[in-house]
């Protein structure tokens, strides 16, 4: 067993599940908790990653992510037909079971 993990057993993560729930109910009263905006971080566990993540990048104009799309959905709409063509070829050319 891990030295960080011994002591997590199921009552343990229990007791930290219960103290997350109150941390929200908590905020939950607060103008930041009506707001929806700065949320309690959970207990950290041993064996879990952290829930938020980073996220990189730049915004993409719109106009730019529909042609994007556009021509992602052409791909694979030709690789559908593509496929169903050689399954259409396939049925033809394999010998009947009669």
């Amino acid at each position: 067993m891990y030295p960080d993990e011994w002591m997590w057993d199921h009552h343990a993560m229990l007791q930290a599940l219960i103290a997350d729930r109150l941390a929200i109910l908590i905020w939950q009263k607060t103008e930041d908790g009506k707001k929806g905006k700065r949320g309690p971080d959970p207990i950290v566990r041993p064996g879990y990653k952290s829930g938020k993540r980073k996220v990189k990048g730049e915004a993409v104009p719109l106009d730019q992510l529909q042609a994007k799309m556009a021509a992602l959905q052409a791909r694979i709409l030709a690789k559908g037909a593509a496929r169903e063509k050689a399954q259409h070829f396939k049925r033809k050319v394999e010998p009947s079971g009669d």
